[in-house]
């Protein structure tokens, strides 16, 4: 603070004055006129489930996932178990010098355990592994095969292998007005899936998608509603 405002300097030449003082020693009545106050309240990091209706629920995600700030985020199927697990990269080395660097994280695994919680699968297990000022993390397709590419400040990009093994399904590019996807996997069960074009801070995916491969058929919308495409989902095969 005493950085930010120069008359707080002004008033307290000594450290230890400072930190006795209360706001009210800080800043004078004229000083706290139509001063708006903001309050946190709620420091966690969460996943936000749509109940529908304009409602939602926020849910907190595992300790292991509060080490940090977090920036980088993945949503996808990793253990073909028809479930959405989570990606995170995180850590921020851009804090004051006296405050030292949020560097706890290391990257992190989050496979969904299908009852809203998820199970951590520390880097030893998974192999991702981002320990590093992370930022963007983005999800790419290339020649049939799922990567995640991370960045890291001041270092190279991390590129991870999916190593899915089993059965999967073919990838589909997406049209560039397609947003969601309405997915019959059979026994009147359906799963509805939104394409965003960014997935967290500076994360940007390429418009592929991979469906589940407990999926018998889906159907593609644009951002108005309106059906695109509907196809079968063939039998998958190994690969």
């Amino acid at each position: 603070m005493q950085k930010q405002l120069i008359l707080i300097r002004r008033k307290f030449e000594r450290y230890a004055d400072f930190g006795r003082a209360t706001v009210k020693d800080v800043f004078t009545p004229e000083e706290m006129k139509d001063v708006s106050i903001l309050t946190a309240n709620y420091m966690k990091s969460v996943w936000i489930e749509n109940l529908g209706a304009g409602k939602f629920s926020m849910h907190e995600l595992p300790i292991e996932a509060q080490m940090a700030p977090l920036y980088g985020m993945q949503t996808q199927d990793i253990n073909l178990d028809g479930l959405t697990d989570i990606l995170l990269t995180g850590n921020d080395f851009g804090m004051e010098t006296g405050q030292g660097r949020a560097d706890a994280f290391n990257g992190l695994v989050l496979l969904n355990k299908g009852n809203k919680t998820f199970s951590p699968i520390g880097f030893e297990r998974s192999g991702f592994f981002v320990p590093g000022d992370a930022r963007g993390l983005s999800a790419i397709a290339i020649k049939g095969s799922n990567y995640f590419v991370a960045t890291q400040n001041r270092k190279g990009l991390s590129v991870f292998g999916s190593n899915k093994g089993g059965q999967t399904n073919s990838w589909i590019r997406l049209q560039s007005q397609e947003s969601y996807a309405s997915i019959n996997f059979g026994n009147n069960k359906k799963q509805k899936v939104e394409f965003n074009w960014g997935s967290g801070f500076l994360s940007q995916s390429s418009r592929q998608w991979q469906p589940p491969t407990q999926a018998v058929s889906i159907s593609l919308y644009d951002h108005k509603g309106k059906l695109t495409r509907q196809q079968n989902i063939p039998p998958t095969t190994e690969k």
